[in-house]
C-alpha cells in the first residue's frame, strides 16, 4: 500500500468523499451536508475533500446519539 511507504503519523487512512457515502449510507449530497458541520473532521485539497480515519471514528464516538442532518 502507497500509506505503508508514509511516516508513521501519516499511516492513519484517510478517507474520501466516495468512502463517507458508504461509511455514512448516504448519497453525495448528505455527505456534502456533513463537510458543513462546524466541527466535522474534513479538509479540503484543491477540489477533493478528505478525512482522517482515526478522527472521523473519534467524531462520530462524541456524537452519537444526536441527530446530525435533518
Amino acid at each position: 500500500s502507497v500509506m505503508s511507504k508514509e511516516p508513521q503519523a501519516f499511516q492513519d487512512s484517510m478517507l474520501t468523499m466516495k468512502d463517507l457515502q458508504e461509511i455514512f449510507v448516504c448519497g453525495k449530497r448528505q455527505a456534502y451536508e456533513l463537510l458543513q458541520i462546524p466541527g466535522f473532521p474534513a479538509m479540503k485539497l484543491g477540489r477533493k475533500y478528505l478525512t482522517s480515519a482515526k478522527a472521523l471514528d473519534n467524531w462520530i464516538q462524541k456524537n452519537a446519539g444526536k441527530t446530525i442532518v435533518k
